[in-house]
């Protein structure tokens, strides 16, 4: 692993530009390689991915009602009052283009269906992925013309509904070449001196397929009411017809070392503790909402297994994005479980150490897409919605009680985790949050059924339970395509997900979308939209 990653230091310099090629240099430095082959490429390409999805996360954490700060900390500014500015979280945007980018190298650098196939087919299945997370941020952005160098440094913007309908393509071509039979055998995503190149499957190409379906799963679902892509949805509906997805959690780990700097895990780096093991900013000058919380706490549902290896306390460090009067984290990263540093790991939970791997889809969110679709009609599997939608719990409940190896350990273990999950459904009796089929009232011995609105609600309020600190952009996505969870603006905290100090015009008084960043305004003004509002310039798939 150590070897993987000096490959990956030097190849990450290979190839870096965005949607306007502001890295444009004539100065050529014979010293810095300009080309280099997939096998070198592809696992920096899936690295970075994964660190861009930490930015994702920790954006939307404020948005979507999981992240406050913490109290007498100032300067987050459009953080709590969602009024985003082009200069806020630029990097989203050029950050992921710098990582399309490098996935554009291999796709054309390879064949979709020769020798290198596999290379192709995880490249454009990772660039497809990139393109989906940046679109459901901005809309129209730069795609048929983007990451061309100096052959175009100013591309248009194309609709977001045609990026869309051109990424079911490209997944469904990359399918394709994994399925592929010929006299030609394709080369392994594996090298036999740096271990496997493919730091997200170790070179199983049939998890490569799993997880193509399952983007393209989401994406289905994000779009089944926009009724202008009637043709594109029916014909993607029946190619997901008996598909299999993934059953097991997406997670990149190209070798990440503790105490070691640019090393650790990107989410470890970020909310835990530095290489040095000093504390990290954001730990320290945040705490989860009581929103959030209150899923754990009984305020909406109570879940004492899964607070226990999520928080430290479900009491003493909650507070409403905004507030001056939230409680402080006073010895680092206090809202998460465990004690280690910088140079150890010692927890479950979300935080699990400096060397765990970087989730990029939880089986969890599998299952609960499965779960949708099956109540929608859009996907019909041997397992039934309420199966689905239970499973998607468990799911949840074993991703939490791994450690940073990705191995249960300890007290914990498999079998605990779905006892612990199936406790937590029947224990929840009376809560169609939890129980998806009927509720039942054990003193009045009565079962009601729910209604399918309330199934929808269970489904995506239990995708935010899962994704909580982990994907919160993802759970950001559906609260604006469904409105779900629930939050009231009026009410008290464990019910409102808002900032106490939002300037948002919409009725929740939450955000729907940031702004193209100040770049493209000055170097690509002819093609960039003109100025968007963050609270009524919905997405196409935002019909909420």
């Amino acid at each position: 692993m150590k070897k993987l990653f000096k490959i990956l230091m030097v190849c990450g310099l290979v190839v870096s530009a965005t949607s306007c090629n502001k890295y444009l240099d004539i100065n050529a430095n014979p010293n810095d390689p300009t080309a280099a082959t997939p096998d070198l490429i592809l696992p920096q390409a899936i690295v970075s991915f994964a660190a861009y999805h930490v930015q994702f996360n920790s954006f939307a954490g404020y948005a979507n009602g999981m992240t406050a700060n913490g109290g007498g900390y100032g300067a987050f500014g459009a953080q709590t009052t969602y009024n985003y500015a082009t200069t806020d979280y630029t990097n989203l945007f050029s950050n992921s283009y710098d990582n399309i980018n490098d996935l554009q190298y291999i796709v054309d650098k390879t064949s979709a269906d020769g020798k290198d196939r596999y290379f192709n087919a995880a490249a454009r299945i990772m660039r497809a992925f990139a393109y989906q997370r940046l679109v459901d941020i901005y809309g129209d952005v730069p795609y048929t013309e983007a990451v061309k160098g100096a052959a175009n440094i100013a591309p248009k913007y194309d609709k977001a509904e045609d990026i869309y309908t051109d990424l079911f393509a490209q997944l469904n071509t990359a399918i394709e070449s994994i399925d592929m039979s010929t006299a030609e055998v394709p080369t392994p995503i594996k090298t036999a001196s740096a271990g496997s190149v493919d730091v997200l499957f170790g070179g199983d190409m049939q998890l490569w397929k799993r997880f193509a379906n399952t983007i393209k799963l989401r994406m289905l679902i994000r779009i089944q009411d926009v009724t202008s892509m009637a043709s594109v949805i029916s014909a993607e509906k029946a190619k997901l017809a008996g598909a299999a997805f993934i059953t097991k959690d997406a997670i990149v780990q190209p070798g990440y070392q503790a105490g070691n700097a640019g090393k650790q895990n990107p989410m470890w780096n970020t909310w835990a503790y530095n290489e040095t093991g000093s504390p990290s900013a954001a730990g320290i000058q945040q705490v989860p909402t009581a929103f959030a919380v209150g899923f754990y706490d009984g305020k909406k549902i109570s879940d004492p297994a899964r607070g226990a290896v999520t928080y430290k306390s479900l009491t003493t460090y909650t507070g409403q994005l905004g507030s001056s009067t939230n409680p402080n984290a006073p010895n680092g990263s206090a809202w998460y479980i465990g004690t280690a540093t910088g140079t150890s790991g010692d927890a479950v939970g979300i935080l699990k150490g400096p060397s765990m791997g970087q989730p990029i889809m939880l089986a969890a969110e599998s299952y609960f897409l499965q779960a949708e679709a099956n109540l929608v009609g859009l996907v019909g599997s041997p397992a039934t919605a309420q199966d689905n939608f239970n499973e998607g719990i468990r799911a949840s409940f074993r991703y939490l009680y791994k450690d940073k190896s990705n191995a249960y350990s300890g007290s914990y273990s498999e079998s605990k985790a779905n006892d612990d999950a199936n406790a937590y459904i029947s224990a929840n009796s009376k809560n169609y949050l939890v129980r998806y089929t009927t509720v039942t009232d054990i003193v009045n011995n009565t079962t009601t059924p729910t209604t399918e609105a309330q199934k929808l609600e269970a489904i995506i309020t239990q995708k935010y339970i899962a994704l909580n600190q982990i994907d919160a952009n993802e759970a950001f996505n559906e609260y604006r395509r469904t409105g779900y969870p629930k939050s009231n603006p009026t009410g008290d905290p464990a019910h409102n997900a808002a900032s106490t100090i939002s300037v948002s015009t919409a009725p929740d008084k939450l955000p729907v979308r940031i702004q193209y960043p100040s770049s493209e305004y000055a170097l690509n003004s002819a093609n960039v939209p003109p100025a968007v509002n963050n609270f009524t310039s919905k997405l196409f798939w935002d019909l909420n």
